[in-house]
């Protein structure tokens, strides 16, 4: 995962609608965004087919209010799981006592908590859960084709 200083620049790129900023986007995020779908979807062309969604209207709704809210990468993550959830048409349980023994990456992505939600599950606080989730994305590498 690329640090803070380098989402920065890819933000203040993005947001003025540099050209170039567009293929950056996707060059830095893509293996990220790719990852996170293909574990909700579980299928390659569903995948390429969501990433191309998530990037698009990640570029599309650029100048939105969204970027001052959350995390540019919270954000984008965001925008591909409610893509790849939609394409699978998961409505799954939330409420699991066996999901104790998950890290949080697979909670927030694959079993589709929230923080908190999370947080619960493992029994650890809300501050707690964002540093192991930055750890355990920084941590983790894409899933290669």
């Amino acid at each position: 995962m690329i640090n803070n200083i380098d989402d920065r620049i890819i933000v203040n790129l993005t947001r003025k609608g540099d050209s170039s900023a567009y293929l950056l986007l996707y060059d830095t995020y893509a293996p990220l965004l790719y990852g996170i779908i293909y574990r909700i979807t579980k299928d390659k062309a569903k995948a390429e087919s969501v990433l191309e969604q998530t990037i698009l209207k990640i570029w599309q709704n650029r100048i939105a209010g969204g970027l001052d809210k959350v995390g540019f990468s919270v954000w984008m993550i965001n925008i591909a799981r409610s893509f790849a959830r939609n394409e699978n048409g998961k409505n799954e349980a939330k409420d699991d006592d066996s999901l104790t023994g998950s890290g949080i990456l697979e909670l927030v992505i694959t079993k589709e908590l929230n923080i908190k939600q999370a947080a619960n599950c493992l029994r650890i606080t809300v501050s707690e859960a964002l540093i192991k989730l930055r750890t355990e994305l920084k941590q983790s590498t894409p899933i290669k084709n």
